[in-house]
Order: C-alpha cells, then structure tokens, then sequence
C-alpha cells in the first residue's frame, strides 16, 4: 500500500509540473492529464489489490472512473508532438465515457461491483450481461488509442518529422512502448482478469513516473528553444523589414523632402485667395501621408529616435477612454483602472492617442456579437520585468508606465499570432495592417517596449511599457524665451535639391546661411581655421566620408556651434544617443517649414 502510494504521488507531482510547463507554451496540459489518470488508476486498483478493496469493496471499481480518458489524452498528446502544426480536438476525449458509465452503473446497480470483486479479489472470472460489455468497450478503445499512438510517434521519429521536438518524440516514444506492452499483458479484458493482480501496480507504472519526467525534461527545453527560435525568427524578419525601409527612407525621403518644400515655399508667394493653395496644400498632405507611411515602416528596424516631447499621460487617457467608452452599446462593459500616481512621460500626444485608440479599437472589434469587456489598465512600474517575445526597446529595470488593454474576444490562432505584428498583415476584409504598425512606431519611438498574448475564444491582451521622463527630458521640454537677432546657420546636405529647398525655407525666416555639399570641405576648412562660428549647424548624415555625427561631434569640441540639428531620410542610428545635450535635435525627412520654424524659435 505504501508503494502505490508513493509511486501515485510521483505520477502527481510529475503532472503538476508537466501542468504549468505546458500552461506556460499556451499548450492543452493533455501531457499532464496523462500522468494524473496514471496515478490516479496506480492509487486506486492498488490500493483495491492491497487489501483496502477487502475492506472497501466500491474502491475496486472507481479506476474506470477517468481511465478511460488516459487512451484519448495520450492520443490527442501524440499529434500535438508529432504534427504541431495542426490543431486536434478535444473531443476525442468523450471516448473516455465509457469508463465513467461503467464505473456509474457498477456503483448504483444491485450487486454491480461483483463482477470486479471477482476479477480482481477473489481472481474469478465473472460475466455481467451489462456491465461486461461497457468494459469490453472501455478495454478496446483504451487497446485502440494506445496502438494508434505508437504508430504515430514511431513513424514521426523515423521519418525524421518535427525535428524541433526529437528528445521529446524519443521520450514520448519509449512511454507509448511501454504502455503497449503494459496493455497486451495486463490483457484488459471484459472479465477484468488482469496479470497485474500478480504484480503490484506502482512496480508497473513505476517506469511512466521515471521515463514521463524526463520528457516533461525534453519538453521544457525544446519548447523554450522553440520559442526562441520564434522570436529570433521574428526579430530577423523585422529586422530585414526594417533594412529595406532605411534604404528606400534616405533616397525617398530626400524626394519627399524637395517636393514639400517647393509646395510649402509656393504656398507662401501665392494670393490666400487664389485657387492654387487648394492645390498646393492636397500636394503638401499626400507628401506627407507618404512621410508617414515610410516612418511607420521605419519602426521595424528597431532603431527610431526617440520622441523628444513630454506630457502628463492622465488626463489624455481619461479624455480619450471616456469618450471611446460613451459610444459602446450596452452589451460592451468597458473599465479604465488607472493608479493614483502617475508620472510624465516621454512621447508625443498624438502618438500615445493614436497608440491607445488603435488597441482599443482592435479590442472591440474582437468582441463577438458585440458583448464583452474591455478593460484598460495604467500603473507605474518603478522597476520594469520585460516578459519574452516582448518587441522593442530592453527597459528592464526601468521606471516605466505600463498601460494594458485586455478583451474577452475571440481572440487569435497561433499563426495570427505569430503574424500580428507584420506590416499590412490583417485578418479583416477592409482592414490594411498598419494599426499595429502604428502602434508599434510609437513605442519605439518613445523608447518602450511591446508584448501581446492572446488565447482563442478566450480574449487577448496588449501591454505597453514607456519610460519615466527623467530631469533631462523635463528640462527639453521647457520653452526657450524668443529673441529678436538673426541667426547664423550651418546647412551640410549632399542632396542639391533638398538644400535649395530648405535655404529657401531658412532665408524666408531671415537666417544667414553658409551651405556645403559635404562635411569633407567643412572639415577642410576647419583645418585651415577659415570655418565661421555658428549658432546652429544643420548636418545631413549621410555627407560625405566624415558623416554627419562625426562632423557635429568635431563643431562642439571645436566649440564652432553652440547646438546641432540633425537631419536624415531614415533613422539617425545608435551613434546619435552619444550627445547627451538637450541642444542636439534630429529631424527626419521630408521636413516642413513648420518644424524649421519650431527649430529656430531658441534663437530670435
């Protein structure tokens, strides 16, 4: 009796742990009910062959009870291991019912628990004309499941297939072997006449406790290898995703850049009245439009500058929810759950609108029928925990604002899943796929970080982290009092058309201007101290051999301008955070005359 309980607590055990292994890879813990039918089937036909059975007649029969599930659980296991890729159903497992009926029956029926007493006590066979023939159907679907399991995984280790999850196959393999051996000698037939009677139970299923925990060993390792791999994967296809935006962004940008500007300066000498401004501001919108589309495109490739604005984020949730949460009909329960204290943070206010509403949206579109909750969730975390799979910037151990938006929807498959976050991905017939793009721009650009689960029929949840605004920031975001002087501007651009543009653009606010081609004659200048003193230099990048971030990091320590503005058709890359200088600004093209003008408000 000791050992059947001993080796029933080591098959428990072992499904629990194969339990939250599996929860955690958003797996069905078919693996785990394995092992607990296991010990329950040890615990209890042991216990009756140990004597408990004497005493205890009704223990004998409650094995039936969920045996009958162990056949279709390690059926529906097999094909998560041996075809992961396809989704099996569940309700292989009402198969099990037969088990459960018998067990039912012999428990509430005059003398039902004599056929077991019988079997297994008295070792008599014993015929009953109802209760037989539910075991003989208990017994053959048990027999079936069984054989058609170590079919399956033994051809899926032969041909090789899932090589993700070989140690796991190997294992799953040696435990469907020995279950069939198991069954043709145990001979589970409907007299219950069993060799185990000879044999104790726990010495029997001693080795599934043994062999189990060294697959749920082979399953944890290669399921978070397999997730890894996913996330790398994802992060590569990103990554070439943003590769190809960078290097159309420089070149595009740059036409983008000479197209806005000759709009915007044409705009300025034509008659408010006249027909052509209509014209003129359609061309200026769709330029930019296409702007947007290129920056979005951008955030895939991990390196966006970080927005430089500042705000208070609880008055514009609250605005934004209550406004998004009067529109709902009474079937959708919408919560806001916001902490008392929350701090500044840095992210422009359009960008954290269009973030939240885009999720929310997302979240009721999701909802079937249209009832559910919605439930949005803002707290500060002083020290950020990044979950895996999370997208963008490491702010592990950052003070960050987490804001959370969760639905009860239909959630997403797997493969959807794994797509969401892809440009122009979508599973809607009218959407485009650049919601989360959006989203994800956004971040990025606010130096924050992105993760999302979502479970089918279940509901799915964004979080959102975005960094604390430190003192530096506060201190950027103050407003410069204007002057009235004129100012002495450094323009470096290698694009002929785009520095036309934007002199047209600086001399319309009475600027001095000195334009080069490239940094390599403002160096030479440099060299021969016939350069000028600047209070502002505006560098393209991309200038020449000397690029731009090594030409601003010689003007400062030259002390030849007093602060840098820096311009570029994609992202100014990592190089730009090395100017811890609140003067130094980056702004990405096509660049509005309006943007210059903020620009140049420090120094008139």
């Amino acid at each position: 009796m000791a050992s059947c309980v001993a080796v029933s607590m080591m098959h428990f055990f072992a499904g629990t742990c194969s339990y939250y292994l599996e929860r955690k890879y958003r797996q069905p813990p078919m693996f785990a009910l394995i092992f607990f039918l296991v010990g329950w089937c040890s615990l209890t036909l042991g216990s009756a062959i140990s004597g408990v059975g004497r005493f205890f007649p009704p223990i004998v029969v409650f094995a039936p009870i969920f045996s009958g599930y162990l056949g279709p659980a390690l059926f529906i296991y097999t094909r998560q291991i041996t075809t992961p890729h396809k989704p099996v159903s569940l309700k292989w497992l009402f198969l099990g019912m037969f088990g459960t009926l018998h067990s039912i029956l012999a428990l509430t029926i005059p003398n039902g628990i004599d056929p077991a007493l019988q079997s297994i006590i008295y070792k008599k066979p014993y015929i009953h004309p109802l209760l037989s023939p539910i075991m003989f159907c208990h017994g053959i679907q048990l027999i079936s499941f069984t054989v058609i399991s170590t079919f399956l995984i033994t051809r899926a280790y032969v041909t090789k297939s899932s090589l993700a999850l070989r140690q796991t196959q190997f294992w799953l393999l040696v435990i469907c072997w020995t279950g069939l051996v198991i069954l043709v000698f145990t001979n589970i037939l409907p007299t219950f006449k069993v060799v185990v009677t000879e044999i104790q139970p726990a010495l029997i299923t001693f080795p599934f406790a043994f062999v189990g925990a060294l697959s749920i060993k082979s399953l944890g390792e290669e399921s978070a290898k397999m997730q890894t791999d996913q996330i790398q994967e994802r992060e590569l296809r990103m990554d070439s995703l943003g590769r190809l935006a960078r290097g159309m962004a420089h070149d595009l940008n740059n036409v983008l850049s000479t197209i806005l500007g000759h709009a915007e300066m044409a705009k300025l000498k034509t008659m408010p009245a006249s027909q052509t401004v209509s014209h003129l501001d359609q061309v200026i919108d769709s330029t930019q439009r296409a702007a947007l589309l290129l920056e979005r495109m951008l955030a895939y490739s991990g390196k966006t500058y970080p927005s430089e604005k500042v705000i208070d984020p609880r008055e514009v949730i609250e605005s934004l929810f209550a406004s998004i949460a009067t529109l709902q009909p009474p079937g959708v329960q919408m919560h806001l759950e916001m902490s008392d204290e929350i701090p500044k943070i840095r992210i422009g206010k359009p960008e954290l609108d269009s973030t939240i509403v885009n999720l929310l949206q997302n979240a009721l579109q999701a909802l079937p029928h249209k009832k559910g909750r919605v439930t949005l969730r803002v707290h500060c975390e002083q020290s950020t925990t990044l979950p895996r799979g999370y997208v963008g910037h490491d702010i592990n151990g950052v003070t960050a604002l987490r804001i959370e938006v969760e639905d009860t929807g239909q959630g997403m498959t797997t493969e959807e899943a794994y797509r969401a976050l892809e440009p122009f991905f979508t599973t809607r017939s009218n959407g485009k796929g650049l919601g989360l793009v959006n989203v994800l721009s956004a971040i990025k650009s606010a130096g924050g970080a992105l993760w999302f689960q979502s479970k089918e029929n279940i509901g799915t949840s964004f979080v959102f982290w975005i960094p604390v605004a430190t003192e530096q920031d506060l201190a950027k975001a103050i407003e410069h009092q204007p002057t009235n002087r004129k100012v002495s501007v450094l323009l470096v651009e290698d694009d002929p058309e785009v520095a036309q543009i934007l002199t047209e653009m600086l001399q319309s606010m009475d600027v001095q201007i000195q334009y080069y081609p490239n940094s390599d004659d403002v160096i030479s200048l440099l060299e021969e101290s016939k350069l000028s003193i600047f209070e502002l230099a505006i560098l393209d990048i991309r200038s020449g051999e000397q690029d731009g971030i090594a030409l601003g990091h010689l003007l400062l320590s030259k002390q030849m301008v007093k602060s840098l503005l820096f311009i570029s058709g994609d992202e100014p890359g990592d190089r730009i955070h090395q100017f811890q200088d609140p003067t130094v600004r980056f702004l990405r093209k096509p660049i509005r005359l309006a943007q210059l003008q903020e620009v140049m408000k420090s120094y008139w």
